[in-house]
């Protein structure tokens, strides 16, 4: 588990927060973490801090600097991260990632936050590229790129988050069948095109402003039937 900067605010111990885990629409689910971001007060200028963080926590089980592990954080850890309280609130974004889970990846946290930030479409493609980039390759693998997609997208089953990841990688190569990895330049070529791809109509809706060029207005469901 990621531990926590010694500058973080220690979180007592509470009773258990029942949670009602309905189905929620993509307009609830935004407002409530809308609703944390607030709480713990991340904003554009936060959330590079909180990469920052997020980087300088020690190294996971394994030793590895690039290990999975240490992105990992149990609900106190993500407490302490963001230097909340616990509430109604900060549980239910923690479930939100945790998916039945007792740990989240703060990496697809913080993407997903990031992208409810007022901006332009490139500077979140950018960021999430960043995020899951740990080792500085300058590129995704299907696997990585599938959890960026996931990230984005709170309701898809993971069959359904892959097919996107999959899509992506197809509309980037004119030779899709060999194609394993993907460049940020050709990322941000596949999201100018089709934003929707890669992000919900509600991220969408929170740009100050997009590509140069007129992005499709459908995604092309036929790719996901390949």
């Amino acid at each position: 588990m990621g531990s926590s900067s010694s500058t973080v605010k220690e979180i007592k111990d509470h009773e258990p927060i029942g949670y009602d885990e309905k189905l929620e629409t993509e307009e609830e689910v935004t407002n409530d973490l809308v609703s944390f971001m607030d709480h713990a007060k991340v904003n554009k200028t936060s959330i590079g801090q909180l990469h920052n963080r997020m980087e300088r926590n020690p190294d996971g089980e394994a030793g590895s600097a690039h290990d999975p592990r240490r992105f990992a954080f149990d609900l106190k850890g993500f407490l302490n991260f963001f230097m909340v309280h616990r509430t109604p609130t900060t549980v239910k974004a923690f479930e939100l990632f945790a998916r039945h889970r007792e740990e989240v990846d703060m990496r697809e946290v913080l993407a997903a936050l990031r992208a409810l930030i007022y901006d332009t479409l490139e500077n979140k493609v950018k960021f999430a590229f960043a995020l899951f980039d740990t080792r500085g390759q300058g590129v995704l693998t299907l696997k990585t790129l599938e959890q960026v997609v996931r990230s984005l997208h709170y309701d898809l089953a993971s069959d359904r988050t892959m097919k996107k990841a999959e899509v992506i990688l197809r509309r980037a190569s004119s030779s899709p069948n060999d194609k394993t990895n993907i460049a940020l330049p050709e990322l941000l070529s596949v999201v100018r095109k089709t934003p929707d791809v890669l992000f919900p109509s509600f991220v969408i809706d929170r740009c100050t402003s997009d590509f140069s060029e007129t992005p499709d207005t459908v995604e092309d469901e036929r790719d996901f039937k390949r």
